[in-house]
């Protein structure tokens, strides 16, 4: 590809080694060429993997980035709950449900940064809460359950009334 501009702009598609010649002419006719060698450094493919997880618990985002040629030297987190981290695998806990959008940037040793975005998605937990009444001694005491989650549904209940009877529904 070649240019008339004084000062034009080339992206490469690839990395690799490329000469490149400028030759400028005067109004006399007179030319003058340079050449000179110019190396592109691979950038990093930045890449994760986070699974889903319940509010409160430990998630460990698993870094699958990697380069083609030399080594990545650093890594930027955004954790999307006010937290940062420059490790390679960060945990984190979330304390509110919904999609957290994390973006990992990747730095190589030559200062070639490549970002990528992905989204976790953090399901709420249930909120438990039952009623009871104390009894007398022989009398069946009824618990009436009044758990419910923001989204989804609970799929399981597990009594466990200190050792003497156990229910599940």
């Amino acid at each position: 590809t070649t240019s008339n501009l004084t000062s034009p702009v080339a992206n490469y598609p690839i990395y690799g080694t490329y000469n490149v010649s400028l030759t400028a002419t005067s109004n006399f006719g007179c030319t003058n060429t340079a050449v000179s060698t110019l190396t592109i450094h691979p950038a990093p493919i930045a890449s994760f993997i986070g699974n889903n997880v319940c509010q409160s618990s430990l998630i460990t985002f698993t870094n699958t980035s990697s380069i083609p040629s030399g080594s990545i030297a650093s890594y930027n987190w955004n954790l999307a709950n006010l937290q940062n981290s420059s490790l390679t695998h960060p945990s984190t806990q979330y304390t509110s449900p919904g999609p957290k959008t994390i973006t990992l940037t990747a730095i190589s040793n030559l200062g070639c940064t490549a970002s990528y975005t992905g989204v976790v998605n953090v399901n709420p937990l249930p909120m438990v809460n039952y009623t009871a009444s104390d009894v007398c001694l022989g009398q069946a005491n009824n618990f009436t359950n009044l758990s419910n989650i923001s989204s989804g549904n609970i799929t399981n209940y597990v009594w466990n009334f200190n050792g003497f009877n156990t229910s599940t529904a």
